[in-house]
Formats: C-alpha cells, sequence, structure tokens
C-alpha cells in the first residue's frame, strides 16, 4: 500500500498537488472555524437568546388579543409583578413561622431530657 502511495504521489504533477493542498486547506479551514463557533458561548447564548424571541412572537402573534394586551401592557405586567411578589412574601412568613415553630419545639424536647 505504501508503494502505491508513494508511486501515486510520484506520477501526480505539481498543480494537482497544490489543488490538493488547496482542498486540504479550505476543509480545515471550515473545521477550525467550526469550532471556534461552538466554542464562542456567548455568541451561542446570543443565538439561543433570539430563537427564543423569535419563537415567543410566533405564539404572541397567534394569541387572542386579550392575550396579547395582557402581555405587552405595562399595567397588567405590573399587577402580575405585585401579584408574585405578594405570593412570595406570604410564602416567606408562613416558612419563617414554621422555622420558629420547629425551633421552639426542638428547644422544649431539649430542656424535657
Amino acid at each position: 500500500m505504501t508503494q502505491q502511495k508513494s508511486h501515486s504521489q510520484a506520477n501526480a504533477t505539481r498543480p494537482a498537488v497544490e489543488a490538493d493542498i488547496a482542498a486540504t486547506r479550505a476543509e480545515l479551514a471550515d473545521t477550525v472555524g467550526a469550532l471556534a463557533d461552538k466554542l464562542d458561548l456567548p455568541a451561542r447564548a446570543r443565538q439561543a437568546a433570539d430563537n427564543a424571541t423569535i419563537t415567543a412572537r410566533k405564539y404572541l402573534d397567534k394569541a387572542s388579543p386579550v392575550a396579547r394586551k395582557a402581555v405587552t401592557d405595562p399595567r397588567v405586567l405590573a399587577a402580575t409583578a405585585s401579584a408574585a411578589g405578594l405570593v412570595a412574601g406570604w410564602l416567606l412568613a408562613i416558612r419563617r413561622e414554621r422555622s420558629r415553630r420547629w425551633d421552639h419545639e426542638i428547644a422544649r424536647r431539649l430542656r424535657q431530657r
């Protein structure tokens, strides 16, 4: 096999070898470019965000006018954010109270020992 390879190389003309080298360089440049694109995480994140935005806009265009207004109206967004804040505060208060009760129960049991 080595003899066939060296024999074919010996018969190859200089322009053919140069064309082969140019083709190999072009393939290598494409490969390096593809690897650089894969390793560019900020650009990939921006691309993913852009794709998500495009998809969201497509669904928003299909949505009813009421839903569209709910998503784009600042008053609705403010009301939603306020409601989410109230729910989060309420959940934190419940959690704090349960934690306090639990701490008192542990202290009571330790005193009983």
